[in-house]
């Protein structure tokens, strides 16, 4: 049987590592794309990018099952401004 493939957004956030372990926890081939470099073990795959600009080619072979999107400003007011 294949591993799924969970893509999580902003998977170097606090959310977002969480998440991470829970997903290899339970036997999932994670794929993270985020700006920072993760600073935990729960990741097969990292595409540093930013959401906003990403080009799906880096990904567009894969069979992506999920999708977890956490990316985005922790500034309330820069996200308002943009």
């Amino acid at each position: 049987m294949e591993k799924r493939i969970a893509l999580v957004t902003g998977g170097s956030g606090y959310l977002g590592s969480h998440l991470c372990k829970e997903l290899k926890n339970k036997g999932w081939w994670v794929v993270v794309l985020d700006l920072k470099q993760p600073k935990h073990k729960y990741v097969d795959m990292l595409v540093l990018s930013d959401i906003r600009t990403f080009k799906d080619n880096v990904l567009s072979g894969m069979k992506i099952d999920t999708v977890f999107h956490l990316a985005g400003r922790i500034e309330a007011g820069i996200s308002f401004q943009e």
